[in-house]
């Protein structure tokens, strides 16, 4: 796999504290898109960055907390976009509600595209980790 990538799965991300078949019905979702973007491509053996945007509508009753979205999805992209977890050494997790204004000034074509849909959507990217140094 080449970085960075992109991809959108739609629908509400599964928090952390939800029930284990939602959460492990919500990653093989993810995996799957994943695996349609970037077929039988090898993981990224360096380190790598995360960035998770996740949109909804504002009335949308029980949205998880930010906190509790991140693990399912990094959990799910083990052995696919890279070999562990361990080698995420930044995140960017963001949650936004439709109506708001799209706070990215170049934000990418798939970007774009899911937000405008007003469907509730979890976009991730992962690019090159940066140096390493304070």
């Amino acid at each position: 796999m080449s970085l960075p990538s992109e991809f959108v799965v739609y629908g509400m991300p599964v928090s952390l504290q939800g029930s284990a078949v939602n959460r492990r019905r919500f990653q093989q979702y993810l995996r799957g898109e994943a695996l349609r973007i970037w077929g039988d491509s090898p993981t990224v053996r360096n380190f790598v960055a995360v960035e998770i945007l996740f949109c909804v509508d504002r009335a949308t009753k029980n949205i998880p907390d930010i906190d509790n979205v991140l693990k399912p999805i990094l959990d799910a992209l083990k052995n696919l976009a890279y070999d562990d977890d361990d080698q995420v050494t930044d995140i960017i997790c963001r949650k936004r509600f439709f109506g708001s204004e799209l706070a990215s000034p170049n934000p990418s074509p798939t970007l774009l595209g899911c937000y405008t849909a007003s469907t509730p959507f979890v976009y991730i990217r992962l690019t090159e980790a940066p140096i390493q140094g304070f």
